[in-house]
């Protein structure tokens, strides 16, 4: 396949429909691997993404859970989930060109994965891309209300250095990169903030990045149930 992307859920059954809504709704579809890992949800959640599995060309459920319910929040499980989907990968389709990620509150739009494969056809010199991104809070019926981020950076060598030494303003649901057939560091002190170890990897490789100037994507955070953005814990707690 062209692309695989890493889907990652847990005890969302509502919001995960949406995200598999949104890969299924790409205009690549034929060309696209559906990896969907789910961290030991609820059976509500495990049938709505098994809902899919007929629905792309190729698609993967992965399903994993912590060997004790603490882990869940001692551990980094963002990092220990996209692995597993990564590992799936590895082990079934090493030949797959790029990588891309969605976890189960956010939405791609339609042209995402063709748009930002298709510049990376037309740069092999770019190892990673993404696109713009903005982040809003949302309810349980995923109705979108205040503008948390607008995540549209440019890679500017200040961009590099503030993302090297400072800071992270890049989502990893907003980036699709080649394949390497390698994993992403599990270290919990990026347990909040993942995908910013995986993208210090990649700089310390002095690999290349570049941006592509559209919002492919809209990231949402649910009130009540997203600890990154308002230090609550809510029925869905862990991630």
């Amino acid at each position: 396949m062209k692309v695989a992307i890493v889907l990652i859920s847990y005890n969302r059954p509502f919001f995960v429909k949406q995200a598999l809504d949104s890969i299924k709704k790409q205009t690549i579809l034929d060309d696209i691997h559906c990896v969907a890992v789910d961290d030991g949800s609820n059976n509500e959640t495990v049938d709505a993404i098994s809902a899919f599995q007929d629905d792309f060309a190729k698609f993967d459920f992965v399903q994993i859970k912590p060997e004790k319910e603490e882990d869940r929040y001692t551990t980094n499980r963002v990092a220990i989930s996209v692995n597993a989907g990564l590992q799936r990968i590895i082990d079934t389709a090493p030949e797959t060109q790029y990588l891309s990620y969605l976890t189960d509150d956010d939405l791609y739009e339609e042209t995402r994965c063709e748009k930002m494969s298709k510049h990376l056809d037309e740069n092999p010199d770019i190892f990673l891309l993404y696109h713009f991104m903005k982040l809003y809070r949302c309810d349980g019926t995923g109705k979108l209300g205040d503008l948390i981020f607008d995540l549209n950076d440019k890679w500017t060598e200040a961009n590099k250095y503030w993302v090297s030494n400072i800071d992270n303003r890049i989502d990893h649901c907003s980036f699709m990169h080649r394949n390497l057939n390698v994993l992403w560091t599990d270290d919990n002190i990026y347990r909040r903030c993942t995908d910013y170890g995986f993208l210090l990897q990649c700089l310390k490789k002095e690999l290349n990045f570049a941006h592509y100037p559209e919002y492919l994507a809209t990231g949402r955070k649910i009130v009540g149930d997203s600890i990154n953005i308002d230090n609550t814990i809510g029925e869905r707690t862990g991630k």
